[in-house]
């Protein structure tokens, strides 16, 4: 694309390109931590759904570090949830990490009560627009990460 375009390699799109990949390679880099030691699981996506709903809904009446510790307590829970029931329960990895993505992915939609967090929190669409380096902070978090 650098060659058929001028525009590809410019900071702006890189920017662009990493906002767009950020929530997603730092879940890929959790399961890569899985895969490598020969687990699997398949309940991250829905896990992250849970506790953006949990974050989402409590954000609104509540300070924002009280919503935060919440959220990152219900994926801590899932996490202790899946754990549980693999080593504790002897379950295969994999029917453990598929039951929490259909019991993560039902409570997600029992939460938001099937609107999407986008008409509640109009707030927060400028949280990943950027700060004074011009990148925006998702990208910073997933460098980090």
């Amino acid at each position: 694309m650098a060659l058929l375009s001028d525009t590809f390699l410019t900071f702006t799109n890189l920017v662009n390109v990493g906002t767009q990949i950020a929530v997603i390679a730092i879940l890929a880099l959790g399961s890569t931590f899985v895969i490598i030691a020969g687990g699997i699981d398949l309940s991250g996506g829905s896990v992250l759904a849970l506790a953006g709903i949990v974050f989402g809904r409590l954000v609104v009446e509540l300070p924002l570090p009280v919503a935060v510790l919440a959220a990152l307590g219900v994926g801590a829970l899932a996490g202790l949830t899946n754990g549980l029931l693999i080593t504790i329960g002897k379950l295969p990895p994999f029917i453990a990490t598929l039951a929490m993505l259909s019991a993560a992915r039902g409570l997600a939609l029992v939460i938001s009560g099937g609107i999407p967090l986008s008409q509640i929190l109009r707030s927060f669409r400028t949280l990943g627009s950027g700060d004074p380096l011009n990148i925006s902070l998702p990208v910073l978090l997933m460098v980090a990460v």
